[in-house]
C-alpha cells in the first residue's frame, strides 16, 4: 500500500502572539494602527511585537498586510535613550510633575534587557486633565510597591476603561450608572486585555486601607 504524502502546510506555525497580532492586522483599517497600539488590541504590552518580529516569517507577512516592523532603520535613533544613558533623576519631583515618566529616572531597579519603551509611560492618551491628574496621583502612591514595567502595563490595561468614560467625568464625579455602562464594552474585549481592564479598573476604585493612601474618590 503506497504511503500516503502529508500536504505541506501553506501558512507558517504562528506562535500564540503572533497569531493574536495577525488576528488585529486582518483588519484593514488596524493596519495604519502603531506596534503599540497593535499590541494594545490583541491583548499584549509592546514587548509582543518586539518578540514577533524576530521570526524573519512574520516580518515577510507584515510587508505583505504593507504594515511597517516599526524598527529604526539605518541611521535612524531609538525614540527613548538607551539604559546605560539614563540615570535617577535628581528632582524625582520635577520628573513626576511631568506627562510622560520614564521610570528608570524614579526606579533604579529594572530589568535591562527589556527595551527602553517599557518604562515609559504616557498619560497624554487621557484626555481629561482631571482624570489625568487623577491617575498620576493614584500612580505616585503605587511607587513603592509595584516594578518599573508595571506602571505601562496598569496604564494600557486602564485606557480602554477610562476612555469610555463621558467628557467631564472622573474619579470624583463617576458613579454606578457609568460603570454599568462600560460593563458590555469590556465584556466585548479579547480575553486577556478584558480581564486585565477589569482587575485593575477595579483595584484603582477600591478605597486605600488605613495608612495606604487617600482614596482617590475623596479627592
Amino acid at each position: 500500500m503506497p504511503l500516503l504524502k502529508r500536504k505541506r502546510r501553506s501558512e507558517p506555525r504562528w506562535t500564540i502572539v503572533q497569531r493574536k497580532l495577525l488576528a488585529v492586522l486582518e483588519q484593514q483599517e488596524n493596519r495604519i494602527l502603531g506596534p503599540i497600539r497593535v499590541c494594545e488590541l490583541a491583548g499584549y504590552g509592546d514587548w509582543a511585537w518586539d518578540r514577533a518580529i524576530k521570526d524573519p516569517r512574520f516580518v515577510t507577512r507584515l510587508n505583505q498586510l504593507g504594515v511597517s516592523t516599526g524598527k529604526p532603520g539605518r541611521g535612524r535613533p531609538w525614540k527613548h535613550e538607551g539604559h546605560l544613558v539614563v540615570s535617577l533623576a535628581a528632582d524625582p519631583e520635577e520628573e513626576l510633575a511631568k506627562d510622560v515618566w520614564d521610570m528608570r529616572k524614579l526606579l533604579s531597579d529594572y530589568p535591562r534587557h527589556c527595551p527602553p519603551a517599557s518604562y515609559i509611560v504616557d498619560f497624554t492618551t487621557l484626555v481629561d486633565p482631571d482624570l489625568r491628574a487623577q491617575v498620576k496621583r493614584y500612580f505616585r502612591h503605587r511607587l513603592v510597591h509595584w516594578k518599573a514595567r508595571t506602571f505601562k502595563c496598569v496604564l494600557n490595561s486602564l485606557k480602554h476603561p477610562l476612555g469610555w468614560l463621558p467628557a467631564g467625568v472622573h474619579l470624583g464625579t463617576i458613579t454606578r450608572s457609568h460603570i454599568e455602562a462600560m460593563l458590555p464594552l469590556l465584556a466585548g474585549m479579547p480575553g486577556i486585555a478584558g480581564c486585565a481592564s477589569c482587575g485593575k479598573w477595579w483595584s484603582m476604585l477600591q478605597p486605600r486601607q488605613p495608612g495606604a493612601g487617600r482614596d482617590l474618590r475623596m479627592t
